[in-house]
């Protein structure tokens, strides 16, 4: 037994080191400007949004007490968690909608004596008769193969399409982005005032 798990240690030991050298292989060497570029871009947009909740507590008269900054606080935490909770919900169902939408539309396409449908099962089927019992357990089990990878293809088109309406969510914002008004006060103002 014990013979037995040291084996199966070794191996797993030996399939992580061939993993680790794998990906190496794939990947590129260095991820350090993606990360930079993404850590500019967060920090700059959470320090543009803390100054602009700033600006709007001074303008609201929010920082006056005590209890208008815990109110103030308290509705810009609600607003920070719907606002999660909405978007959240939303691409929800859009991937659960496109998801179908692309599983009925692949499958269509996947069709019983189609020579490119005939000709992936009896690809599948080879590949899967040594661990069968036959050759028609081969078949339902490549048949079982191609259904889930139509479900995966369905879905990855899903999540694809998730990201267009995220894009033209962002288009949307920067648009109405321009029809804001100036605000009464700047961080200009607050320098003048010192």
């Amino acid at each position: 037994m014990i013979c037995c798990a040291r084996y199966f240690r070794g191996s797993i030991s030996i399939r992580r080191f061939y993993q680790a050298l794998c990906v190496k292989c794939i990947l590129p060497n260095n991820f350090e400007p993606v990360e930079l570029l993404l850590a500019l871009g967060l920090a700059c947009s959470y320090v543009g949004l803390v100054g602009s909740i700033v600006l709007e507590g001074l303008e609201s008269g929010a920082l006056t007490s005590v209890a208008y900054a815990a109110t103030f606080s308290g509705f810009m935490h609600f607003i920070r968690l719907f606002g999660g909770q909405v978007g959240t919900s939303v691409m929800t169902r859009i991937i659960t909608v496109r998801e179908r939408f692309h599983d009925n539309a692949l499958g269509m396409h996947v069709q019983d004596g189609s020579w490119l449908t005939d000709e992936r099962v009896r690809a599948l089927s080879a590949g899967l008769f040594s661990p069968s019992t036959g050759a028609d357990q081969a078949q339902s089990r490549a048949i079982d193969i191609l259904s889930q990878q139509v479900r995966a293809q369905a879905y990855t088109m899903a999540i694809s399409d998730g990201f267009v309406v995220i894009g033209w969510m962002v288009v949307v914002y920067l648009l109405l982005f321009l029809l804001l008004k100036r605000a009464k006060f700047s961080y200009q103002d607050l320098r003048k005032m010192t």
